[in-house]
């Protein structure tokens, strides 16, 4: 029998997963046409991002993804000219 190790969450990581999955189920609701429930889910995303935390790359993306879906676009630019200044590309 093969083993992996377990590796727990942190409250932090297990936070951004589940705006990462709110944001995708948005954007299912959005292509479905149900405009109300996507925003409803983005509204979720963004309130499962814990304030003040230091955000890797691919949170930080999806915070700007959610941002921008909410019609915060000024906040979504700064944190995407953010990531530009990293040289952050989206993962194929």
């Amino acid at each position: 029998m093969h083993h992996l190790s377990e590796r727990w969450l942190s409250p932090v990581e297990s936070a951004f997963l589940l705006a990462r999955a709110y944001r995708i189920v948005g954007d299912m609701e959005r292509d479905r046409g149900n405009i109300p429930e996507a925003r409803s889910a983005w509204a979720e995303g963004l309130a499962a991002i814990p304030p003040g935390v230091a955000e890797q790359p691919d949170e930080m993306e999806d915070h700007a993804l959610l941002l921008q879906h909410a019609g915060r676009d000024g906040e979504a630019q700064r944190l995407t000219a953010r990531l530009r200044s990293i040289g952050y590309r989206t993962p194929m």
